[in-house]
């Protein structure tokens, strides 16, 4: 069971606005809320969203009323639609696969979007119904169960809140507030 402390942080999503979408290698970064001038590890000024979600683990964004997937998780080691695959392919360089591709146009297209329903699972699945129909829907795929508040190498996706010391883990083991 999800204890009450974990499932009310994650709630701060309701409502709050899907800003972008983007990577860093292969993880998935997904921005909520309000776009914030913070300071970066080097002490310059840089934008940032309040909430953020970064996923590890599998997911995807879906088209329920069209039945497709929009874009997901292991489009980032296909080639965009102007690359041919090849032994060579480099897959994390920016622009070069087909993530980057599709969720640059869904930015593009959809700028004025809202979580508008969570659900959240205690295995660690969670889905995210956007105001325009689409879903992000994340699937935990550890059977890995060691979790202590200091071990978090099984970390599946973590959602953070600006607003808080913490942020939620989610791992094999379970969802913990670190």
């Amino acid at each position: 069971m999800i204890n009450k402390k974990i499932c009310d942080y994650m709630k701060s999503i309701l409502t709050q606005p899907l800003l972008r979408v983007r990577r860093s290698s292969s993880m998935a970064r997904f921005s909520f809320g309000e776009w914030v001038t913070e300071k970066n590890y080097k002490g310059n000024d840089c934008i940032a969203s309040t909430l953020n979600l970064h996923l590890q683990c599998p997911w995807r964004v879906i088209d329920k009323k069209n039945g497709e997937i929009l874009f997901a998780s292991y489009d980032m080691y296909v080639p965009n639609s102007s690359l041919v695959w090849t032994e060579d392919f480099v897959w994390d360089k920016l622009g070069n696969n087909l993530f980057d591709e599709n969720s640059s146009r869904w930015n593009d297209k959809h700028s004025d979007l809202y979580v508008k329903d969570m659900e959240f699972y205690e295995w660690g699945d969670l889905r995210l119904i956007l105001s325009n129909g689409h879903m992000l829907e994340v699937f935990a795929n550890t059977s890995f169960k060691r979790l202590t508040e200091d071990s978090l190498e099984n970390e599946l996706w973590r959602f953070m809140n600006k607003q808080e010391e913490f942020h939620m883990v989610m791992t094999g083991g379970g969802a913990v507030l670190s």
